[in-house]
């Protein structure tokens, strides 16, 4: 990973392991792979293109297509707000969480 970075950014050695913080080191690896993950499923997304406009015999929409195949595009602002919630919701979650301890402790 630290070559892939270095090459991306054109950094030594040295800028990598003596300058950077260990934790600005492990959020640059991060995006990075992050980044490399969203280049391949752009490439995949290129060849799914090919193969459904050259075998679309069930004349289903492109959308629907990279879908099936798992390459949809998802927007990162959409997945934080469907993965959002409520104060409320997050003390139902901690309370049915906490009834199946308590519930535990009774039987024991």
């Amino acid at each position: 990973m630290v070559d892939v970075v270095q090459s991306r950014y054109g950094w030594t050695d040295e800028y990598v392991f003596d300058i950077l913080p260990a934790e600005r080191i492990r959020m640059v690896f991060e995006i990075v792979n992050s980044q490399r993950h969203e280049e391949q499923k752009d490439k995949l997304r290129l060849e799914a293109f090919s193969v459904w406009l050259t075998h679309n015999d069930k004349g289903i929409s492109f959308d629907e297509f990279v879908s099936q195949l798992n390459l949809a595009y998802v927007d990162p602002d959409e997945t934080e707000r469907d993965n959002e919630m409520t104060a409320d919701d997050a003390w139902g979650v901690a309370r049915n969480i906490l009834s199946n301890f308590h519930h535990r402790n009774e039987v024991d």
